[in-house]
């Protein structure tokens, strides 16, 4: 990101601060630091998720420097999600944290701003572990046969079809539900790289779920993510140490009350 500042007129990062909902992108990293499966259910109990050497610290620290070192976009409080689609395309933004899901958006995005779909790229979180990146599966919306429906048959029969034969995961460029499909084209710096790829357990969701509600954190919600930018601007006071140390406090406060 250093590089791309000092060598180009472009944004090295663009936070999407103002839409908010691209920063809950960053909790999807949880596991790749480690490369660890188990990462999500690690934090089921009083275990100060943000603590040095964890994997959150790892990913909002990184979060943290970029703002910080001054390699986001001038005013993250005026960035819009649809026009920075556009931006990527036209090399106006370098990078942008999210889910392998947008690399068609963005490849669309780039030919319809007179660029190549080639010049969109997807990387590993910048992590490796003895050696080698490694990268989290997770679900995608999950379907089911309802046990009310009047034609199990026909309901399985359009579950198997949506599957095994509609194409949906080749067209959104995301990892196919069936094991011997090929991985997307989307992912191909990822096969050629020897990117280790694992499937994240979600065992324990609801028991963290639990916990970050009565912590009233959100790791699925922009809120302390903005607010780790703001501090990191200066817009808001203190330092990121003490961010951390009071996200470790109100989760293990919560963790001892939830479930008990």
């Amino acid at each position: 990101l250093k590089a791309v500042k000092e060598k180009t007129g472009a944004a090295p990062y663009y936070t999407n601060f103002k839409d908010g909902w691209p920063m809950v992108q960053w909790t999807g990293n949880l596991g790749v630091v480690g490369c660890d499966a188990q990462a999500s259910n690690a934090l089921a109990g009083p275990v100060s998720p943000w603590k040095a050497g964890s994997e959150l610290h790892a990913i909002d620290g990184l979060l943290y420097e970029i703002v910080k070192q001054g390699l986001s976009e001038k005013d993250p409080t005026t960035t819009n999600w649809e026009t920075s689609k556009a931006l990527l395309g036209e090399g106006e933004i370098a990078t942008m944290m999210l889910g392998s899901w947008s690399i068609t958006q963005m490849q669309d995005a780039a030919k319809k701003a007179g660029g190549s779909p080639d010049d969109i790229g997807f990387m590993p979180f910048p992590v490796q572990k003895d050696g080698k990146h490694c990268a989290a599966l997770v679900s995608d919306y999950q379907q089911a046969v309802s046990v009310h429906s009047h034609n199990k048959p026909a309901a399985r029969a359009w579950v198997d079809w949506f599957t095994e034969k509609s194409g949906f995961a080749e067209k959104e460029g995301v990892v196919s539900a069936v094991k011997s499909a090929p991985m997307p084209a989307t992912l191909k710096d990822f096969v050629d790289n020897d990117v280790t790829f694992f499937d994240r357990s979600e065992a324990k969701t609801a028991a963290v779920n639990d916990i970050d509600e009565a912590a009233e954190i959100g790791l699925n919600k922009q809120d302390y993510r903005q607010k780790l930018i703001d501090t990191a601007r200066g817009a808001a006071k203190g330092s990121v140490e003490d961010f951390f140390a009071d996200l470790n406090k109100r989760w293990d406060e919560a963790a001892k009350t939830v479930g008990h």
